[in-house]
């Protein structure tokens, strides 16, 4: 449900810039003449139903009965074959929000093979001898970053098989959880560094 809402609103943000980009009229127009001309085109594309448009759908192009299909509009955004998640296809607010989310909900995306880009980050925990790598993805304005830490498949050595640290890089992993002392965190498991 909260995935139809999500797609609903920017399927209607989406709509609403088109729409005022769309009326490419000269500014000579009175306002009488451009009302008489949305009335006209209005009655010419009215159907029996009331619907404004000739193909039975409704003004946002989807017709009444006719569900948003998210797997359709991912593949519409070029989501990788075995990608569940590709935030590389996002803009930089976008994959800022969608990380938001993953670490706000975790349980809804466990499992899923995510890939997002972002900068290249390690902390080595001075107590426990413990490293972390993780992913990080900045917001537009550049003031916050969100992150998700991954555990590279293989055996790898850091900092000799590893980017230089801050440096952009992709990463794909699943999606999961776990709890070390009284916190929980998440990651991505089995990840592959692609650049």
């Amino acid at each position: 449900m909260k995935k139809r809402i999500v797609l609903i609103l920017c399927l209607a943000l989406s709509i609403s810039l088109l729409a005022a980009c769309g009326n490419s009229n000269s500014s000579t127009d009175t306002s009488s003449d451009a009302a008489s001309e949305t009335t006209t085109e209005a009655e010419e594309s009215s159907d029996s139903s009331g619907l404004s448009s000739t193909d039975g759908s409704d003004s946002n192009g989807v017709a009444p009965d006719e569900e948003f299909d998210a797997e359709e509009l991912m593949a519409a955004a070029g989501v990788t074959e075995g990608i569940d998640i590709d935030l590389t296809v996002l803009s930089s607010t976008m994959k800022y929000s969608q990380v938001y989310n993953m670490v706000t909900m975790p349980d809804e995306f466990i499992g899923k093979t995510v890939k997002m880009e972002g900068q290249f980050a390690e902390f080595t925990d001075d107590t426990t001898g413990n490293q972390y790598f993780a992913c990080l993805i900045a917001d537009v304005a550049a003031c916050c970053s969100q992150g998700i830490e991954f555990v590279p498949q293989g055996e790898m050595s850091y900092p000799d098989d590893f980017p230089e640290l801050g440096s952009d890089i992709v990463v794909t992993g699943t999606f999961d959880t776990y709890t070390e002392g009284s916190a929980m965190y998440c990651t991505l498991t089995d990840a592959t560094i692609l650049n």
